[in-house]
């Protein structure tokens, strides 16, 4: 069911991405909006969640109530869209009444898919001790699913069979989703509340530097990859032409490496005695990485031009051609995104152990990394990468990366 999520939530989008160009016009202002709302609804979702994932008796019913909601919403967003824009425009003319109204549109969506990682964790384990390597697979099968959705939007559907059929098929996919989870639930037996000394106690959990800093590392983490990500379309878009093939492959590529590295930590997790440390070497080795990959930044064009004059000389050889720009944005993104994302299911095994609780621990960290990220989102296309520079932006990634990691080690 995850791994499905995950491609619906990367088809609406890829699929939001191409309509709001249609509305603002400017493609890098469409993308900077359809990024900043994703990533602030998932972090409301998370953060609504946070307290009561463990309290609910019945997190697998939750959860099929919240896909449901997705299929719904996303069903009538065709119509939801140009509506709420046009309502918008009697009280404000221009782009930001526009980005608002788009905004709020997709704002209820992206909330419910937030809830739904901390209900799917606690659902298979509750104990914080375990919890971390559980959030690893399912994270790992979760960005799967993405990177799956993210392709067959961006190459497949869109093509053939258009946004608005695009847009319904995976609402469909949203709604035998929540279908399957209803079912299962019916097998499962309700769950018992926790007792008060059991479950995640606000107030009197433990309180200290090491845990602020923990949360800390992953609001920096959210706000340099995404800072990175935006330098990335930016980039690539430049030198591969702005389009939702361009969009689509850094997406692809930017979660496959998060994919990758939840998969290959999740059977270490939950054993590791000095988790700070691994994530130090996580983080370090992330901003090493984007720091010499800065120094290829004014090389890229001409590396494309000769990659694609060796492998796809002919620009009707749409396949091959498309292979190159795969291959060029996969070994520069798919690295340092990798080795940061590692970071976030370290983070959460902390936070888990902390909290004395896997749900809430999850939502938690996920919600501060996440709104790390939409605040760079917001900022890192429209106002630091035209002041910087794309090796400016580079430069200032690299530096947030270096500074978690150095968080991590003095924790």
């Amino acid at each position: 069911m995850l791994l499905a999520s995950g491609a619906c939530s990367l088809i609406y989008e890829v699929v939001w991405a191409r309509q709001l160009v249609l509305y603002l016009g400017r493609t890098s202002v469409a993308h900077a909006t359809v990024i900043a709302t994703f990533l602030g609804g998932l972090a409301l979702g998370y953060a609504l969640i946070a307290k009561r994932c463990d309290q609910v008796q019945r997190p697998l019913r939750l959860y099929a109530l919240l896909e449901l909601s997705i299929s719904l919403w996303c069903m009538a967003f065709p119509l939801l869209l140009p509506t709420a824009v046009q309502w918008s425009e009697q009280f404000a003319d221009g782009a930001v009444a526009r980005v608002l109204a788009a905004a709020a549109v997709m704002a209820v969506p992206t909330t419910c898919m937030g809830a739904t990682l901390p209900l799917a964790v606690t659902v298979i384990e509750r104990d914080a001790e375990r919890g971390g390597g559980v959030l690893a697979r399912l994270y790992a099968l979760n960005s799967l699913g993405a990177v799956i959705g993210c392709l067959l939007a961006g190459y497949v559907m869109l093509e053939r069979l258009g946004m608005t059929t695009t847009l319904r098929t995976a609402a469909t996919l949203n709604l035998l989703i929540a279908a399957t989870a209803w079912l299962l639930a019916r097998t499962l037996p309700a769950r018992p509340r926790p007792t008060p000394n059991k479950a995640a106690p606000g107030p009197r959990m433990a309180r200290d530097g090491s845990a602020d800093r923990a949360l800390l590392v992953a609001a920096l983490v959210g706000a340099s990859t995404l800072a990175l990500q935006a330098l990335w379309m930016r980039l690539f878009g430049v030198v591969m032409g702005s389009s939702t093939y361009s969009f689509t492959l850094v997406l692809a590529a930017f979660i496959s490496g998060i994919a990758a590295s939840s998969a290959w930590l999740s059977g270490h997790i939950a054993t590791d005695e000095r988790p700070f440390r691994t994530l130090a070497w996580l983080l370090g080795a992330s901003a090493l990485a984007v720091y010499l990959g800065g120094f290829l930044v004014p090389m890229m064009p001409w590396c494309f031009a000769r990659l694609r004059e060796s492998w796809a000389p002919s620009p009707s050889d749409f396949a091959l051609h498309e292979a190159v720009k795969a291959a060029l944005i996969f070994a520069f993104v798919a690295i340092p995104s990798g080795l940061a994302g590692g970071a976030l299911p370290i983070l959460g095994q902390i936070e888990m152990r902390r909290c004395r609780s896997s749900g809430w621990g999850t939502a938690r960290t996920y919600a501060v990394n996440t709104a790390g990220a939409v605040l760079s989102a917001a900022f890192a296309s429209t106002w630091l990468l035209p002041r910087l520079g794309l090796e400016g932006l580079s430069l200032a990634g690299s530096g947030l990366l270096a500074l978690a990691a150095v968080l991590a080690l003095w924790t």
